[in-house]
């Protein structure tokens, strides 16, 4: 399948603004045939003729197809994906400098008059990322955020880029690059983020089965024993594990996590506890029957259980978990050992999923166990 890139322009832009010229030099190298259009009137855009420009461009989409938005070009390729027909998919998007509101222009209005169609986009296109600057005068941070939780996308932070712009001097951008040539299959560039440490690399280990876990129980916070069952698999994960190295082990300060971790590896790594592992707080519901429990988990997503916590609560502090982890491991392998939720959240932080794509692509569900699943902090 022909490789074809788009790279779309922002308001008051125009192709050879900028890094698009550089960018389209380099993905022509790699194969890509690329289209930069002029869109029709950049002083005074309308939504309606910026899809029908981009449309007519691409003609008939494919999977082949990959979309590089700046500014105003990445709604533009939003929208033009809510109105893709039957099974039709494209490559993927990068964004820079995207954003999900007229940022008080009234000259961008016409792109925000209806709701945007996240589920029918999600539908047409599965690889999204987007790239910010942490200096950017117009767009806030907080769109990174939104578009990583609506469309599961890879965040990039750039150090002071600013808009992205020619007139901002940023006249190559390698992050685009190596995003796009990374999610259609080709070469890799090396890239640079905000992020100067070395990456963490972590294996994450889940405690052995507990005596709730047995009688179909969702301890929560609540601390149990492991079972006997449980006891077994601790000891049998040290050979399972000969022939990996840590150079520490985090476990949650819950029971269950800290037996599972002491049994397995007690004498070999230090073993640090910390009450940021803990599974999700059900709160009234701590050792509740689990079909309770499970039947709450997508609603529990942003509303805590009650008297407990939401998973986006779990999030916030995996979150700091991490920036801990990076500042005081740079470069390092260490395992954790915990609970259901904080390994979600590892996927949603680390892995780019929203929090329904975490939980629906559980391994739980499938009962698909094996001795450790690798995440790396960059």
């Amino acid at each position: 399948m022909e490789k074809r890139a788009f790279l779309i322009h922002g308001w008051e832009g125009y192709p050879e603004e900028g890094w698009r010229p550089w960018l389209k030099d380099e993905l022509e190298k790699d194969g890509f045939k690329v289209i930069v259009p002029a869109m029709p009137d950049t002083k005074h855009p309308k939504m309606d003729a910026w899809v029908d420009c981009l449309a007519k461009t691409v003609g008939t989409p494919d999977e082949g197809c990959y979309f590089v938005g700046h500014s105003l070009g990445c709604i533009t390729i939003l929208r033009y994906l809510e109105t893709l027909k039957g099974n039709q998919k494209i490559g993927g998007v990068v964004m820079v400098a995207g954003f999900t509101s007229n940022l008080g222009y009234e000259e961008l209005e016409t792109f925000f008059k209806t709701p945007i169609d996240w589920k029918g986009i999600n539908a047409r296109c599965k690889r999204v990322i987007a790239i910010h600057s942490d200096n950017d005068p117009y767009i806030s941070l907080h769109y990174a955020d939104f578009f990583k939780e609506r469309l599961g996308a890879k965040i990039f932070v750039e150090k002071n880029m600013k808009h992205f712009s020619g007139s901002d001097g940023i006249n190559e951008l390698p992050v685009a690059l190596s995003s796009l040539l990374e999610m259609s299959g080709g070469g890799t560039l090396p890239v640079k983020t905000k992020k100067a440490s070395s990456p963490v690399k972590i294996t994450y280990f889940v405690h052995g089965t507990t005596v709730d876990n047995q009688n179909d129980i969702s301890s929560g916070w609540k601390d149990c024993e492991l079972s006997e069952l449980g006891i077994k698999q601790s000891k049998e994960l040290t050979s399972q594990t000969k022939d990996k190295k840590f150079d520490a082990v985090l476990c949650s300060d819950l029971k269950r996590a800290v037996q599972s971790a002491t049994i397995t590896w007690g004498g070999m790594y230090p073993i640090i506890p910390d009450m940021r592992l803990r599974e999700c707080n059900y709160g009234d519901l701590n050792g509740a029957p689990s079909e309770e429990v499970e039947a709450l988990m997508e609603k529990a997503i942003d509303i805590p259980f009650p008297s407990g916590e939401s998973y986006k609560d779990v999030e916030k502090r995996i979150r700091e978990l991490i920036k801990d982890i990076i500042a005081k491991y740079p470069g390092k392998h260490i395992a954790i050992v915990a609970h259901r939720a904080p390994q979600l959240a590892l996927d949603v932080t680390l892995r780019g999923r929203t929090w329904q794509q975490a939980m629906e692509e559980d391994w739980r569900l499938k009962k698909a166990w094996k001795p450790g699943w690798e995440y790396t902090t960059q």
